[in-house]
């Protein structure tokens, strides 16, 4: 992000876009937020179709989807999700809310693969 750092100046931080186009920062905020939710909506939408209820949530649900988003973003240059319309980094941070969200409610099945061993190691013990 470019600032103005001329303290006379009363132009307020402009973020430049691929397409050479300027948008004040809380545009650029507010139409980022748009495209998430529109991702969240989506995320939502396939959650409905594939059954999935709020207390049998896996992570890893959601974890291997923002992955998947990211390497497609990062990994293969892709800038739109072809399903959504989306571009990969709304869903990224779409997925990252709804985690951050898990994991404060402690709501789902934290199904991490440090916490999934850590949960074996500890029915190993208690069964000894």
């Amino acid at each position: 992000m470019y600032v103005n750092s001329d303290a006379r100046s009363h132009s307020r931080p402009t973020i430049r876009t691929g397409d050479a186009s300027n948008l004040k920062a809380g545009e650029a905020a507010a139409a980022f937020m748009l495209e998430m939710m529109s991702s969240l909506a989506d995320t939502a939408h396939n959650d409905d179709q594939q059954g999935e209820g709020n207390e049998d949530v896996r992570w890893s649900h959601y974890s291997n989807r923002l992955m998947r988003h990211f390497k497609s973003w990062n990994g293969q240059g892709e800038t739109f999700d072809q399903g959504s319309n989306c571009t990969h980094l709304a869903h990224v941070a779409a997925l990252a809310m709804v985690l951050w969200t898990l994991e404060r409610d402690q709501a789902g099945c934290d199904d991490r693969p440090a916490t999934r061993a850590e949960q074996l190691l500890m029915q190993l013990r208690d069964g000894l």
